[in-house]
């Protein structure tokens, strides 16, 4: 008897965890970031859906990298999403690193920046003009 409900236990408990995903759909974003209409040099870019889980990736000589959002390069949640920029002057060596930010720092903040791109199924072409 003690097998039996230790094998449906562990049966269901199998069930459940090959359960479907609830992990909203993704789609690939690359495009360009510059600031005085110059290519961004680095950079970090986060995409903030209006519900769930952000996804980010960095800038590299003014081109969107990937997108991580769940898995590494998955991409970025369907739908609007506000955007965020942060670029600094150095990167960090450790927490005691003063950094001064190379752009606007409103574009850091999720709150007050004016940046959003509304993503569809498919590969996402987005272009950000950073400016004073």
């Amino acid at each position: 008897m003690f097998r039996q409900c230790l094998s449906a236990a562990l049966l269901c408990t199998l069930l459940v965890g090959c359960g479907g995903s609830d992990t909203p759909p993704v789609a690939k974003v690359e495009g360009t970031v510059t600031y005085k209409a110059q290519p961004l040099a680095t950079g970090t870019i986060v995409f903030y859906p209006v519900k769930g889980r952000s996804g980010s990736g960095e800038i590299k000589d003014g081109k969107i990298g990937p997108i991580t959002t769940f898995v590494a390069g998955d991409g970025v949640p369907l739908g609007p999403n506000k955007v965020t920029i942060q670029a600094f002057d150095k990167p960090v060596v450790d927490m005691n690193t003063k950094r001064t930010s190379v752009i606007p720092t409103k574009y850091g903040d999720v709150n007050t920046s004016d940046l959003k791109a509304d993503i569809k199924a498919g590969t996402n072409k987005v272009t950000f003009e950073l400016k004073d």
